[in-house]
């Protein structure tokens, strides 16, 4: 949403809460204010937008198309608002608040879906779906790590988000997701790389280029055939290959967790304590 209508929110030393690291892979998103009592307008949304409120309760009235709504806002409450959608002009009263952005900018859905048309919003106030709210709160969390987000991650977030809008009805002109398993050979072709490449930032895009679909048709078949999304599949993978090492090997921990895809070690011992229920040095220990 452009700037003139909601101020990007920013800490005690006035630089953003938000910037999204520069190989970052998911769909925009920003952090902004939900002002307390405050009057602006007109403004337009650049992009289909969602926007997600963290916290901050009270009254809004919007002004656009010639009526003027009465609206709530709420933690957790979501807003749709389509392509180049005009308000006249917007007024809030309450309490002070911060809203997550997601903006379905034409170079990223073109990425993760490849379709040449791109979807559009339908216009909802004061919804709320705990699954989108999820979501957004997760792409957020790997936002906020910086350049140690995981693509895979990051991009299946993503991919889930618009497939939640979808479901929803909240996505026009939607195309259907191409249903049935990998074949024997896509499956070979899928395997063979995320083993090869296991210490690289994998990333759904670049998995999807093995078999020539596009990185949502990929994520959707890949769980048909393996029964878990492209990141679980190949975090498992790297936790194994990293047992093995801790085992087999003296190399130290820090380098295996390099070695096997994790940022640092830090986050190898809080992937591996999840999926062991033991550390990699408990595991090593005599």
């Amino acid at each position: 949403m452009e700037k003139r209508g909601c101020d990007v929110a920013r800490g005690s030393d006035g630089a953003p809460l938000l910037n999204l690291p520069a190989n970052w892979s998911g769909l925009q998103l920003g952090l902004f204010v939900i002002p307390g009592d405050e009057q602006r307008g007109p403004f337009s949304t650049t992009f289909p937008t969602i926007l997600i409120a963290q916290w901050g309760r009270g009254r809004r009235w919007y002004r656009y198309a010639g009526r003027l709504l009465e609206l709530h806002t709420a933690p957790g409450m979501i807003e749709i608002y389509p392509h180049e959608h005009e308000f006249d002009q917007m007024r809030w009263r309450g309490e002070t608040g911060q809203t997550i952005s997601i903006h379905l900018t034409p170079p990223t859905l073109a990425r993760l879906t490849q379709r040449e048309r791109p979807a559009d919003l339908v216009l909802a106030h004061e919804e709320f779906d705990d699954r989108l709210q999820w979501l957004a709160g997760e792409l957020l969390n790997e936002a906020n790590r910086g350049t140690a987000a995981d693509a895979l991650y990051v991009e299946g977030l993503s991919i889930a988000f618009l497939g939640r809008l979808a479901q929803r009805g909240s996505v026009t002109r939607a195309v259907a997701r191409e249903n049935g398993r990998f074949s024997p050979e896509q499956q070979r072709r899928v395997i063979e790389l995320i083993d090869a490449e296991l210490g690289t930032a994998l990333s759904i895009t670049r998995l999807a280029a093995t078999t020539g679909m596009s990185p949502d048709h990929f994520a959707h078949r890949f769980k048909l055939t393996f029964g878990q999304s492209p990141h679980r599949f190949v975090q498992l993978r790297r936790i194994e290959a990293a047992r093995r090492l801790l085992t087999q090997t003296s190399l130290p921990i820090a380098e295996i967790a390099l070695s096997t895809g994790f940022s640092s070690q830090s986050h190898f011992t809080q992937v591996f304590r999840q999926h062991t229920g033991t550390t990699p040095a408990r595991l090593r220990s005599p």
